[in-house]
């Protein structure tokens, strides 16, 4: 487990990150989550890599923690 994210969003926003650098990842839900509201504050969303993953993945999450991540929109068309 490389995080906890304590909100369904925040996990896939992990998860993105991850995925974006070319990582594995699985996000889990642990807990309770009471129909229709997933974000009931009682379930925990488990960002999970492969043991080999481990170490980048935690440094790829320490960085953004840190600030110090650069988000590029290089590939993103832009609307006429």
């Amino acid at each position: 487990m490389v995080a906890v994210a304590h909100q369904l969003a925040e996990g896939a926003i992990l998860g993105n990150l991850l995925a974006g650098a070319g990582l594995p990842y699985l996000v889990q839900t642990r807990g309770v989550v009471q129909y229709p509201l997933p974000s009931s504050g009682l379930d925990l969303q488990l960002v999970l890599v492969p043991a080999h993953c481990l170490a980048e993945a935690q440094g790829l999450l320490d960085a953004g923690q840190r600030g110090e991540l650069e988000v590029r929109c290089d590939e993103v068309e832009e609307e006429a």
